[in-house]
């Protein structure tokens, strides 16, 4: 776990937080800066893999799109800034 230890988690937070409500595509952007990730499809309709390579690997599924997503007619705010104030994290803007 020694890439997890390393990890900072306010700014893995910060940086997901900052990703628009509006569409999908920020977060399969996100994802694709993973090696060897694969993409299919389009629209509400698509999905990333990324096989494993360990042994003991298993299968993650996780859906992308939020209800405030444009392909469904919602206007959502562009992106949510997170404070941190005696160690509780809050939205900051409405």
């Amino acid at each position: 776990m020694k890439g997890y230890e390393k990890t900072n988690h306010i700014e893995v937070l910060r940086t997901f937080l900052k990703i628009p409500l509006g569409s999908a595509d920020g977060v399969f952007d996100r994802f694709l800066e993973i090696p060897r990730a694969i993409y299919r499809g389009e629209g509400l309709e698509r999905f990333l893999y990324v096989r494993g390579a360990r042994p003991n690997r298993v299968l993650l599924v996780a859906h992308a799109d939020t209800v405030w997503d444009r392909e469904y007619g919602y206007d959502p705010s562009p992106t949510h800034e997170i404070g941190i104030d005696n160690g509780n994290i809050m939205k900051m803007n409405t």
